[in-house]
This record gives C-alpha cells, structure tokens and sequence, in this order.
C-alpha cells in the first residue's frame, strides 16, 4: 500500500507534470511557476518533509517564480503593451478615399490594402482626398481630412447630417 510520500510525490509530479505540459501547450510562462513549485515539493516529500510544508513551499516557490519570469520578461526589452487587433488597430490610420464621402452617403476609404466603409463628420470629401481615422464603427471607420489634405474638402450645406451611431 502506498504511504504519505509516495502519494505525496505522485501528486506533486502529477501537478508538475500537467503544469510542464501545459506551458508547452500553450507558451505563455503563465504555468512555469507553478510547474517549478511542483517540483521543489515533490523533492522535498521525497526527502521526507511533511505534506504541509511542501504546500507552503510550492506556494511561496510559485510565487517567487512569477515574480522574477515577470521581471526577467520586463527587463527583456520586448513591448509588453497589448496590441490593438481587429478594427481598432485602424484608429489614427491614414487612408485614401475612394469613393466621395458626405454626411448623407458613406463611401469608400483604403486603407492600407483594405476597403472600408467610411463616414464623416465633415461637409464632403471628394475621391482622393487622404484622410485620417478617427473612430471604427461595426464595419465602417469615420474619418476626417488628414492635417496635410484639408483642401479638398468642401462644403456642401445641402446634405443633411447623419447620425452616426446608425448605419446607413
């Protein structure tokens, strides 16, 4: 029949073991920690520390873990900042129009090697006109005149405006 410590080093392999495989998995670092507090206590139950103390220390093992991989991770010079995915990763993009835009009608905007729907809150901007993002609304980006192009926007007072939290 098994005793203490061998239950007690099954666990702590097994925790370990599944830990270690799952950092594989997934690379993140966010399991290593505990993988390495797992197995500092499977050691020490095999040397013959109480169950107890081997659950304080991988507690205190893992956490010391975490904290020095975080600071290795921030001392590495890699950017730690979240990078903006989807649509949002077009706000303050330039662009081209493609199609004149107006408060009444949306048109068309390239940006990069995408088209996009686009609306204003400006009066009009004609085919041509580079333009900046401002916001990405569902499936369409409202844009504005880039700082360099604002000539070749005009004013058209005839259109009515559009609200622009409806899609047109």
């Amino acid at each position: 029949m098994l005793d203490a410590i061998d239950i007690g080093l099954v666990l702590w392999l097994a925790i370990g073991t599944m830990a270690g495989i799952g950092e594989m998995v997934s690379g993140t670092m966010y399991l290593l920690p505990f993988t390495i507090g797992a197995i500092v206590a499977a050691v020490l139950v095999a040397v013959g520390v109480d169950m107890v103390w081997s659950l304080a220390v991988f507690a205190l093992i893992s956490l010391a873990s975490l904290v020095l991989l975080r600071r290795l991770a921030n001392a590495s010079g890699h950017d730690t900042n979240i990078v903006r995915a989807g649509g949002s990763r077009y706000t303050d993009a330039i662009g081209v129009v493609t199609s004149d835009i107006s408060q009444a009608v949306a048109g068309r905007v390239r940006i990069e090697t995408e088209s996009w729907r686009a609306l204003t809150v400006s009066t009009h901007i004609a085919t041509g006109t580079e333009v900046r993002v401002v916001e990405v609304r569902g499936n369409a980006v409202v844009v504005v005149p880039s700082a360099g192009d604002e000539t070749q926007s005009t004013d058209e007072s005839d259109d009515p405006p559009v609200h622009l939290g409806e899609h047109s």
